[in-house]
């Protein structure tokens, strides 16, 4: 194989119809990861020690490690919004603007104003799903009255 000639085109790409190379060997990735993890399985409860023995003894940087890993901050808090439920696709203005004024007034983020948006639209679709699901089931039924045959 490595006496063969490929043929590139002028840009420098491989010409149509030229077989691929075999690729790395997928064995030296998952060895490398089983090697590491035999490592860290050594010593992972040695290192946890020394960094609790060290918050411990009021090293803050290992303290804020350690809790950091087993009290993770929060991604998200409770947001209320002073709005109506939404029940019709009419009510979503309402509810939209709520959203835009709680975060004008700087009661939530802009993230938290987004995540918040994104719900009000996704219940918007189910209803309108639901109107739209209904109309046509009454619209069958009212064509099964006028041709006289049962609805389907």
């Amino acid at each position: 194989m490595a006496g063969d000639s490929v043929e590139r085109d002028g840009k420098g790409q491989f010409v149509k119809g030229t077989r691929g190379g075999p690729g790395r060997p997928r064995s030296v990735v998952s060895r490398g990861a089983v090697a590491l993890d035999a490592m860290g399985a050594d010593v992972g409860k040695k290192i946890v020690q020394v960094m609790v023995d060290r918050a411990l003894d009021g090293d803050m940087r290992a303290a804020d490690l350690l809790l950091s890993r087993i009290w993770p901050a929060r991604r998200g808090r409770p947001v209320e919004i002073d709005t109506p439920p939404i029940k019709s696709v009419s009510d979503y203005v309402s509810a939209a603007t709520g959203v835009t004024n709680a975060v004008m007034r700087g009661e939530m983020t802009a993230h938290e104003g987004r995540a918040v948006s994104s719900m009000l639209e996704l219940q918007v679709k189910t209803i309108d799903y639901a109107d739209i699901t209904r109309q046509i089931r009454e619209l069958r039924e009212e064509v099964a009255q006028m041709t006289g045959k049962a609805a389907v």
